[in-house]
């Protein structure tokens, strides 16, 4: 019986030991390589240098050592649903990564360098998700965001993606512009994009961008959407021209979105803008999802 006692004292300190490793590996697991890359993550690939290429993949960013096949990681933030958008400074030096989270999306900053967390942004309430960033000219100093918010987000599931073109329910949503300092981790402006929009205008912004020639000014795209915003040395942002004057300034075809009666029942649904780019010069032009290149000028306005 004795026997049988100490076998069993001996079963249950297994037991316990198993626990003790099961609980010491949780914590000490590492990546040490990863395979694929996340296609649905808005500029989700840069190239950091000659040799390195930083890209998401899972819930990390991996970058990669091009010709030593070698990876480092810079992995979420705890609770994070996934990777929306990241962003890299003019001089490669820092990479953003937008995440969404249940509550409230969070955008970390990143040296390269070191592949370090260097700082960690807080959006607005109700934001989940962030769509696309873009940093500011010269040291960098500004941090620009566009995200969407929905007015009833009970209705949003936590995972629901960045990239939703349309909003399926209830009114349109409310899309908007923040700007941080993000040094300091202070948010000094937030601007909405659709204020003054007529409400059956299917306007929706999905991509930023900063002048190459000018880096205080702002381009943002999207479905029946082109702006042009300054940011200020304080970080505050004021568009380039009043929204009426934007709306008249945009090509024929977004007339069509707003269903006005006039036109033929075969018209196009609007036009949508699927990338942009700044020109040395200083004009946008925008590539459309029919294949149309269109050209505006460093206000927005339309040639």
């Amino acid at each position: 019986m004795a026997t049988s006692k100490n076998a069993g004292a001996v079963d249950r300190t297994e037991v316990t030991n198993t626990k003790q490793v099961d609980q010491s590996l949780e914590v000490s697991l590492h990546p040490r390589y990863a395979f694929g890359i996340r296609s649905d993550v808005k500029n989700g690939v840069h190239f950091v240098d000659d040799q390195h290429v930083a890209y998401a993949a899972g819930n990390n960013i991996t970058q990669l050592h091009v010709d030593q096949r070698t990876q480092t990681f810079m992995p979420a933030t705890k609770g994070a649903l996934g990777i929306c958008c990241t962003a890299t400074s003019a001089e490669r030096k820092y990479l953003a990564v937008g995440e969404r989270h249940s509550e409230q999306a969070i955008v970390s900053v990143f040296d390269l360098a070191s592949s370090k967390r260097v700082k960690t942004l807080r959006t607005e309430c109700g934001v989940k998700d962030v769509d696309c960033m873009a940093f500011s000219g010269g040291e960098s100093k500004y941090l620009v965001a566009l995200s969407k918010v929905h007015p009833d987000t009970s209705q949003l599931s936590p995972a629901e993606g960045h990239h939703q073109p349309m909003a399926e329910c209830g009114s349109r949503p409310d899309y908007r512009l923040s700007c941080w300092d993000w040094d300091q981790g202070r948010m000094t402006a937030t601007v909405r994009l659709l204020d003054g929009y007529p409400s059956d205008l299917r306007a929706v912004p999905s991509c930023v961008s900063l002048s190459v020639s000018d880096r205080i000014k702002l381009c943002t795209t999207g479905v029946n959407f082109v702006a042009v915003h300054h940011v200020s040395p304080a970080g505050e942002i004021t568009a380039a021209i009043p929204v009426q004057e934007q709306l008249k300034c945009l090509p024929e075809e977004h007339h069509y979105s707003m269903g006005e009666p006039d036109f033929p029942s075969d018209a196009p649904s609007g036009f949508e803008v699927t990338s942009h780019l700044w020109t040395e010069a200083g004009d946008i032009i925008c590539g459309t999802s029919d294949g149309k290149l269109l050209l505006f000028d460093e206000y927005g306005v339309f040639k």
